[in-house]
């Protein structure tokens, strides 16, 4: 039988430090591929990037998950997982629908910018 039980305690002992990575890691990434999408950027780095963002807001949810399964229940418990939903998101919505995607981001970040300039 598996047992996660150390790598619980792991993750529950060293959380200042994990969260201090995955946090800027989801942002950064899902930052990154926003960008891509919106300037139709590399395919290949954008499904790359999209990949590891996935995999950072897994991280971020199992790390969470360790906390709610002791009960400890507080706002950063619930804050955590909205923030790695949101960047799966982001994330899978510029892997499946990266044209309506880069425009919808195009409109919210540049607004003045011409579509037929690119």
């Amino acid at each position: 039988m598996l047992d996660l039980s150390a790598l619980h305690e792991f993750s529950r002992c060293h959380c200042v430090a994990i969260c201090a990575a995955l946090v800027p890691a989801n942002l950064l990434i899902s930052t990154a591929v926003i960008g891509l999408t919106m300037f139709n950027g590399s395919l290949v780095l954008r499904r790359w990037l999209s990949i590891g963002g996935v995999l950072a807001c897994l991280l971020l949810l199992s790390h969470v998950g360790s906390w709610w399964l002791i009960g400890i229940v507080a706002p950063a418990t619930f804050i955590l997982p909205a923030l790695g939903v949101l960047c799966a998101a982001v994330n899978w919505a510029c892997w499946n629908y990266p044209v309506s995607t880069g425009q919808f981001w195009r409109s919210i970040v540049l607004p003045d910018w011409k579509a037929s300039s690119l």
